[in-house]
């Protein structure tokens, strides 16, 4: 990217820029910058896509904005991406907010499917944002008949799974690293609790909680 940058500034004279023109996409005899949206507009049309019309620069703000409301962003939080692309708070939150009814089912969803692997119970003192799904794939053969059809199996992390991993990948949480595969693997031989992990059940766990704790 900064060669890219440095070739631009080198041939600004060439191609006329201004020098009073303080733009780095400049347009030439002018002092007025590209405008990004009429470049997505332009290069979804000479893409050919067979919708060139979905694809601008306001739907996917809009895009952006919506999905943003799925995340447990802080108020200061919400406030920088609002200003990243372009408008307060006032207007992220009055006409990019996800529909209440979908919110409602992403959350109740966590218990429903609690309920439905008998592990509710485990959850005693939790909220709905506590809770998370870790979800695996295995494949098995349903009624003999169709062959590689894939079953969602979901599986809750329990109190005793939780704190072998707290206590053996500590320091990771502490320092904010995700560990990798080699670490994963010595806290699962050195913890019997863990023996229905993956080395990348543990790695994606101690990712969860350090976004957890960024995000407090």
């Amino acid at each position: 990217m900064k060669t890219g940058i440095d070739l631009l500034l080198k041939c600004r004279t060439q191609v006329e820029v201004l020098p009073e023109n303080l733009y780095l996409f400049a347009i030439p005899n002018s002092v007025n910058a590209l405008r990004g949206s009429d470049c997505i507009r332009r290069f979804s049309i000479e893409s050919e896509t067979k919708r060139p019309d979905i694809i601008t620069s306001t739907k996917l703000i809009k895009h952006v904005a919506t999905f943003s409301q799925m995340l447990s962003l802080r108020d200061n939080e919400l406030d920088i991406l609002a200003k990243f692309m372009g408008h307060d708070i006032r207007v992220h939150r009055e006409y990019y907010r996800l529909p209440e009814n979908t919110l409602q089912v992403a959350k109740i969803s966590k218990i429903l499917l609690a309920m439905e692997t008998g592990n509710i119970t485990k959850m005693a003192g939790m909220n709905l944002d506590d809770i998370s799904v870790d979800v695996t794939t295995t494949r098995v053969n349903l009624n003999g008949s169709k062959k590689g059809t894939c079953k969602q199996v979901r599986r809750y992390w329990t109190a005793d799974e939780k704190r072998a991993v707290s206590e053996e990948l500590g320091n990771n949480i502490r320092q904010m690293k995700v560990p990798g595969k080699l670490d994963c693997d010595r806290c699962l031989r050195k913890r019997t609790e863990l023996s229905r992990r993956s080395w990348r059940d543990i790695k994606n766990y101690v990712h969860n909680v350090i976004q957890s704790k960024k995000r407090q």
